[in-house]
């Protein structure tokens, strides 16, 4: 679900409004967090933080790939309020071989455009139902299309650290997947 509760910051598979009078562990979702912290600080330092992902994505059950997901995308709100309040929304289009299996918007304004872009229908994109769908044996030549104009020539990963570019007025869908199955990318504009 799009949306999150006090409670609900790890996984929550119950298909029911959160019910907030349950006793959260706030205890364990501070250790996480701590836990998360060398992830963070080079995440927050603009450095790729492929490595340390590649441990929260095989032991994506424990719910720190949701802490780290949601506490990228709330840093990035809190730091960008007029974007995500009043910038433009763009639905994006697609096209090669699993264009049917993605979803990506923009948000733009005059300091830069911000792109979220997710798969849908995974289970026919994975050799199994335990792989994530990610880089270029996944997604083959897919591509997400930039919105027009789009002057941006690299975004930064927000969830990983790490560029995509822009080639011809698309980003490659194994590039934007290339580690992590969901994607935040960020392009900044000059001089904003």
């Amino acid at each position: 679900l799009p949306d999150f509760y006090q409670g609900s910051e790890l996984w929550d598979t119950s298909l029911v409004d959160p019910d907030t009078r349950r006793p959260v562990d706030f205890a364990v979702r501070k250790a996480l967090l701590e836990g998360l912290r060398p992830l963070f600080d080079r995440l927050d330092g603009s450095d790729p933080a492929r490595a340390g992902l590649d441990g929260l994505l095989s032991q994506w059950f424990d719910g720190r790939i949701k802490l780290l997901i949601t506490r990228c995308g709330l840093q990035f709100r809190r730091e960008h309020i007029d974007l995500m309040l009043r910038g433009e929304y763009e639905p994006l289009g697609f096209t090669g071989p699993w264009a049917d299996h993605l979803v990506a918007f923009a948000r733009r304004d005059p300091s830069g455009t911000v792109l979220a872009a997710v798969p849908r229908l995974t289970m026919s994109l994975t050799r199994d139902s335990c792989s994530l769908p990610r880089g270029p044996k996944t997604w083959g030549d897919t591509r997400i299309l930039l919105p027009e104009p789009t002057i941006a020539t690299h975004f930064r990963h927000l969830f990983t650290g790490e560029t995509v570019s822009n080639v011809e007025g698309h980003l490659r869908a194994s590039d934007v997947f290339r580690t992590m199955p969901v994607a935040l990318l960020w392009a900044d504009t000059p001089g904003a």
